[in-house]
Formats: structure tokens, C-alpha cells, sequence
């Protein structure tokens, strides 16, 4: 509580340099993904991060191309 009295004090002073210097950033925060909802598959050097809702026709295409063929 000391230290938000000290702040609103020193914002109030007219001759503040905190109060003349300060500007408002908007920021937007977004929550990061959880790891844990992902399938990593390693072919060869690639690595394919699959995750719930994936079309298999298209990861089985993509492990397709990079399986080379014997």
C-alpha cells in the first residue's frame, strides 16, 4: 500500500519526470498453447507437430514425400 501512495504521489507532482514521460501501450496477452495437446512425429530430419482435428489424408501425403522411397 506504501509503495501505490508513493507512485499516485509522484504522478501528481507537476513537475514529475515519471508523469511526463509516461505514455500508454496497449498490449494484447494471449494465452500460450499447451504443449500436451500435440503428436510429434520425426521422419528423417523433419518434425511434424499433429494435432487433434488433423486431416490424415494430408499427413499421410506429407509423410509421403519426405519417405524416400527404396
Amino acid at each position: 500500500m506504501h509503495q501505490l501512495k508513493y507512485w499516485l504521489y509522484k504522478a501528481q507532482r507537476p513537475h514529475s519526470r515519471a508523469a511526463s514521460s509516461a505514455t500508454f501501450r496497449a498490449v494484447a496477452v494471449t494465452a500460450p498453447e499447451p504443449e500436451n495437446d500435440r503428436l510429434w512425429i520425426q521422419v528423417g530430419s523433419a518434425r511434424i507437430a499433429v494435432r487433434p482435428g488433423f486431416d490424415p489424408h494430408l499427413l499421410r501425403d506429407v509423410v509421403a514425400a519426405l519417405v524416400p522411397e527404396c
